[in-house]
């Protein structure tokens, strides 16, 4: 924030500083804020993708699903040899349930970036979402595993434990996997291991790695009180642990630090109820 508005004071006119003072309202969820700023930057740079693409991720959090598919469409157009472009496309379509799209979309991402995992997990999660067979989902986790390891999923992705659970190449692979594949997402790596214990029959290893993801995001929690995705993330612990009503005020309090209306994004992803969870 320092930064941009250092930029702004001396160059009050700049497109680049006033984009940079959108990222930051928009990581700050001041989402109007980061698209006055936005706007003023588009003025003079109409056609810039990366700006089509923040003020998409914009739109998604607040909800406005037909503008913000229009912006992805746009920077897709606009820059048709971009896999991440495909992806963002895709995960919206995904998200409106609009699947055709999705995996046109997808596909099309695929073939741009075949080396990179985004559109394979979000059309591994789409296939699942839209019949509930997992079949389709393996099938394209067992393309993806063919380009690349199963670090490189983690971090900002992690195909469903529904799809990797009970088939046993894959399976063997992802639980193999070290702690540093996860960077600093030490809860995340705990809890997608008790994942696959559980779906494989064995309770007691699973408990075990539920419990101790527990001790990280409490921790996390006590860090940043008001982080909702920390508190689904508890209630899903929660839940796996058996208390119940535990999970249950976790989840109240997800809904409750903001109010969905001011993210929508993450309503649509993490609280919907979904096939693979």
């Amino acid at each position: 924030r320092f930064a941009a508005e250092r930029a702004l004071a001396l160059q009050p006119d700049l497109p680049e500083a006033h984009r940079a003072m959108a990222n930051v309202l928009y990581r700050n969820r001041d989402y109007t804020g980061a698209l006055a700023e936005a706007a003023i930057a588009q003025k003079s740079q109409p056609n810039n993708v990366d700006l089509i693409s923040l003020v998409g991720y914009i739109e998604r959090r607040q909800g406005k699903w037909d503008d913000d598919i229009a912006n992805f469409r746009k920077a897709a157009e606009l820059n048709p040899g971009s896999g991440l472009s495909a992806y963002d496309l895709g995960e919206t379509y995904k998200n409106t349930r609009r699947y055709r799209e999705a995996f046109e979309a997808l596909h099309h991402g695929i073939e741009i970036a075949p080396d990179e995992p985004d559109s394979y997990v979000i059309l591994i999660a789409a296939e699942l979402d839209s019949t509930g067979d997992p079949n389709r989902s393996r099938a394209v986790l067992h393309r993806a595993l063919e380009r690349m390891s199963p670090s490189r999923f983690v971090g900002t992705f992690h195909p469903g434990t529904y799809v990797i659970a009970p088939d046993s190449e894959p399976a063997r692979r992802f639980e193999t996997q070290p702690l540093a594949d996860f960077g600093s997402d030490t809860n995340g790596y705990y809890f997608s291991r008790a994942e696959r214990f559980r779906m494989t029959g064995r309770g007691p290893e699973a408990q075990a790695r539920y419990d101790t993801a527990r001790v990280f995001v409490e921790r996390k929690l006590r860090q940043l009180p008001d982080d909702y995705g920390f508190h689904v993330r508890l209630a899903r612990i929660y839940s796996r642990l058996g208390s119940l009503e535990k999970a249950l005020r976790q989840a109240r309090r997800a809904l409750e630090v903001p109010p969905p209306s001011r993210d929508a994004y993450f309503v649509v992803d993490n609280i919907r109820p979904q096939t693979q969870t």
